[in-house]
């Protein structure tokens, strides 16, 4: 089971790559003309936030499995080992409750505008769920994996505690 949800967030990882990588293009091309030929294109800016919000929610799983969020460690290194590990289930419980609440917000809203059939007050028109669906998608992703670190960080206690 755990390579399969570790699969299912690389696969959405090589996703955000593409995306990040059309983003440059898209970025790249929007520059060259608006510059060079004068002639910016309209839909340049709504694709790179529509990508941007992409990019972050199927990225942000596979961060976590890698173990390489941005974490704030100097009162954590004061701490022994078992204590650590009792603070770092402690933390991935609260990252856990606050990605539920994610996921579950998320959801709502995404059914929503897709339920009102509500769109990007723009130029292109973009349905509001395209944009929202990725919130739930990530925050999903994400909670599998902080599942899967809790578990590791259990067993890692125990461990200690055995020892």
């Amino acid at each position: 089971m755990r390579r399969k949800l570790e699969a299912v967030s690389r696969s959405m990882f090589i996703v955000a790559m593409a995306i990040m990588a059309s983003l440059e293009a898209v970025v790249f091309y929007s520059v060259i003309m608006r510059y060079i030929f004068r002639r910016p294109p309209y839909w340049s800016t709504e694709l790179t936030e529509l990508m941007l919000i992409m990019l972050t929610f199927l990225a942000i799983a596979e961060v976590e499995r890698l173990d390489k969020h941005i974490k704030f460690s100097l009162l954590i290194d004061w701490l022994s080992e078992d204590k650590r590990r009792i603070a770092n289930i402690i933390n991935i419980i609260i990252a856990m409750a606050f990605t539920a609440l994610l996921l579950w917000e998320g959801g709502k809203a995404t059914w929503l505008v897709y339920s009102k059939g509500m769109r990007v007050p723009s130029l292109l028109r973009t349905p509001l769920y395209l944009i929202y669906i990725f919130l739930p998608i990530g925050a999903g992703a994400l909670a599998l994996q902080l599942g899967i670190r809790l578990l590791d960080e259990l067993e890692k206690l125990r461990g200690v505690k055995r020892a």
